[in-house]
Formats: C-alpha cells, structure tokens, sequence
C-alpha cells in the first residue's frame, strides 16, 4: 500500500490533474491519498519557483513521508524539491512543466488518467495531411490518383 501526495495551489486544473494521475496510481498498485494545498505568502510566491518554500507552509508536511509525490504548477515544485529533500526515497513528478532549479528533481508526467487516444488521425487532419501530399506531387501522380479514384465503384 502506497501513500501518495498530491500538491497543488488548489486551482481546479491543477488539483484535477493530480487527482487523476493519483487515481490511476492507486488503481495500478493501491495506496492512499493525501491532498495537500499549499498557500505561500506574497512574497514566497513571488520567489517561486526558484525560492525557498513558505515555512508557514510547511508545518502541513510530517513524516510518514509518502511513497509518491505528485505536483503540478510553479508553486508546488516548491514543496516538491523541499519535500525530496527531507525524503530522498519518495518518487516525485510533476503533470504540468514547470520550470526547476534542479532539473534531476522529478519526472514530468506526460500521460494521465483518461480515455486512451488512439495513435490513427481524426478524419479531418488525415484530409490536411492528404491535400499536403496532394499539393507536393507532380501533375502525373495526381492523374494516376484520379484514375484509380474514380475507377473504385462504391458498394463494390
């Protein structure tokens, strides 16, 4: 059973997001959730994400330190690095880039949880992608493409 974290600013899209990467983490392995909201003040905002963390902040974070961490915005990377810190073994990563001091902090997360997409185009950007091919060859190949269009019966 794994504990995760999830640190956020409580924006709605940034909490979602983590929510539902935290939701998939659970599903896969198991664990509990914690959520925590961060609120610097003006100033330790202003710094972020490049400053120090809120100490007023921080008295929310007690060990048992989580298995996995999850952020997503500027200000968590904050909490996020200060949290690797204290706990070297937690797994940490953001779901939106933000940018860190430390590069090697976490992984950013680029799949959540959601409907899975598939690799084939919509029809409309394989009609783009066809009239760039289109526009690209040569009047001879357009003829040959005519051609065989037009030679294809519909319902046969």
């Amino acid at each position: 059973m794994a504990l995760i974290w999830t640190l956020t600013d409580g924006k709605a899209g940034d909490a979602l997001q983590c929510l539902g990467v935290a939701e998939t983490v659970i599903a896969r392995i198991g664990g509990s959730l914690v959520e925590h909201k961060i609120a610097p003040r003006a100033l330790y905002a202003l710094a972020m994400p490049w400053g120090p963390a809120d100490p007023a902040d921080l008295t929310q974070f007690a060990p048992p330190w989580p298995d996995v961490a999850i952020a997503s915005g500027r200000r968590a990377v904050t909490y996020l690095r200060w949290l690797k810190k204290r706990s070297p073994g937690t797994l940490t990563g953001t779901v939106k880039p933000a940018p860190s001091p430390n590069r090697r902090l976490c992984r950013k997360i680029s799949r959540c949880s959601g409907p899975r997409r598939s690799s084939r185009p919509s029809s409309d950007q394989a009609k783009a992608r066809d009239v760039r091919r289109l526009a690209r060859w040569t009047g001879s190949q357009r003829t040959k493409l005519r051609a065989r269009n037009s030679s294809v019966q519909p319902g046969g």
